[in-house]
């Protein structure tokens, strides 16, 4: 998976999750001052190809469990109650960020799966606050590059921090310098490197209650401060960071109120949604960025200003353009429902956003499988009857085949095809081996599957 996601994720689910402000809309069009099509409103998109495929039975047969028996020094050996984040393959194998309960308290740690998928070596970064997501890993020499949510050695109510570390198989975590941030109620980040460069972003809550991202160099080495990488006009949070051939491309959800909220109907549909909240709207946005992490040009607007996106995930494809699916909730109600979009954005073109076909939603985001050189591989998401769902990718991003119900996963998700992305994982024809969390699976809370494509 592109890290993730998001990427969410983030996203919670498929992505880490998006954090619940509604804040006001943006003073004025932020897309580039090039001629673009125009975004229409979700419900609108034709679904992808000639006609909509069929859902099909599962793809993929399960395989066999990763053992986590390998504890690196002075880590401790996981419990049943392990959360998965997302996963990277690295020099030595591959690397996911998990968090697991100890005698300490939450534990943020690494498991290192070997080449072969059979065995993992956990090793242990530091204990991490409640709710706070697992680390997030990125290539970084012979081994990996991470960060994660840290309880600061002098506690402030005002501040946190985010721990970045340098991890070499075989040799204890090395802790670089630490990041901090103001303190509220997100813990949306993400970490990308790019060439020698290694980025850190975050979102946070100006003291006026708008979301900014913010950003900072942490490797090889940086004294500079955090910078503000989102306007101030886009009340952002959930970002996203992905390398690119120049530097990197950072996104995020923009947040605005919807004034239907205001009549009955949308009144009726809030409580039904959640007690208490206002609806507003939600899109994408884009900006790239230097190797620094400076901003370059203008803000891009990927999806309609007036949607509902509440979570999303992004890659950068071979041939250097931008894949963005979202989930837009439409008229959704109780986490379930609404569309997924595909949007494709090259340097001088936004695609207008195409709605995948398939069978409905359920709860969380979607996450790409896969890596960001010879495409996304694989898209997954949860369907409507809260079972996963998995769909080939070709090379350009758009559906190579139909939609498949991975059943026997429960509440398993696909993180990475093993393989890395000139192998099978990425192969128009024949099966690929994937690497799925399976955070309920009492054998492990990892497991491999092969996948017909």
């Amino acid at each position: 998976m592109i890290r993730a996601a998001a990427r969410a994720l983030a996203l919670a689910g498929m992505l880490a999750g998006v954090a619940a402000c509604h804040r006001s809309a943006p003073a004025g069009d932020s897309s580039p001052a090039r001629e673009t099509p125009p975004l229409g409103a979700p419900g609108e998109s034709a679904p992808e190809g000639p006609d909509a495929p069929a859902l099909r039975r599962a793809r993929c047969a399960t395989g066999p469990a990763v053992s986590l028996g390998g504890a690196a020094t002075g880590a401790h050996a996981p419990a049943a109650d392990v959360e998965v984040g997302d996963a990277v393959d690295f020099a030595a194998g591959y690397a996911i960020g998990i968090v697991h309960r100890t005698g300490d308290g939450r534990m943020a740690a690494l498991a290192l799966v070997d080449e072969g998928g059979s065995q993992a070596t956990v090793v242990d970064l530091g204990v991490t606050p409640g709710d706070a997501p697992p680390a997030r890993a990125v290539p970084w020499g012979s081994g990996v590059l991470a960060a994660a949510y840290a309880i600061p050695e002098a506690a402030h109510e005002a501040s946190r921090e985010l721990a970045v570390y340098v991890i070499t198989p075989g040799r204890p975590p090395e802790a670089r310098a630490p990041v901090a941030q103001s303190l509220d109620d997100s813990f949306g980040f993400d970490l990308a490197v790019s060439r020698s460069e290694a980025l850190l972003v975050w979102d946070e809550a100006t003291p006026a209650g708008r979301g900014v991202v913010r950003g900072v160099s942490v490797m090889p080495a940086s004294a500079a401060p955090s910078h503000a990488i989102s306007p101030p006009e886009s009340d952002a949070e959930a970002p996203r960071l992905l390398p690119t051939a120049s530097g990197f491309v950072a996104l995020w959800l923009a947040r605005g109120p919807d004034a239907t909220d205001a009549t009955d109907h949308g009144a009726e549909r809030r409580a039904a949604e959640a007690p208490g909240e206002d609806r507003g709207f939600g899109w994408v946005e884009a900006i790239d960025l230097d190797a620094r992490g400076a901003p370059q040009g203008a803000v891009r607007r990927l999806t309609s200003q007036e949607g509902h996106v509440s979570a999303f995930d992004a890659e950068v494809l071979a041939d250097g353009a931008l894949l963005v699916i979202a989930r837009d909730d439409g008229e959704a109600v109780d986490g379930s429902g609404g569309v997924l979009l595909r949007v494709r954005s090259t340097a001088d073109r936004i695609g207008a956003p195409l709605a995948l076909a398939g069978d409905g939603l359920g709860r969380g985001g979607p996450g790409f499988v896969g890596g960001p050189s010879g495409g996304a591989g694989w898209l997954g998401w949860i369907g409507p009857d809260e079972r996963p769902r998995l769909m080939p990718l070709d090379a350009a991003g758009a559906p190579a085949g139909p939609t498949s119900a991975e059943d026997a996963w429960l509440d398993g998700r696909p993180l990475l095809a093993l393989g890395g992305p000139a192998g099978a994982a990425f192969s128009s024809t024949g099966s690929a081996r994937l690497l799925v969390a399976a955070p309920s699976d009492p054998a492990s809370p990892l497991r491999l599957a092969s996948c017909a494509r």
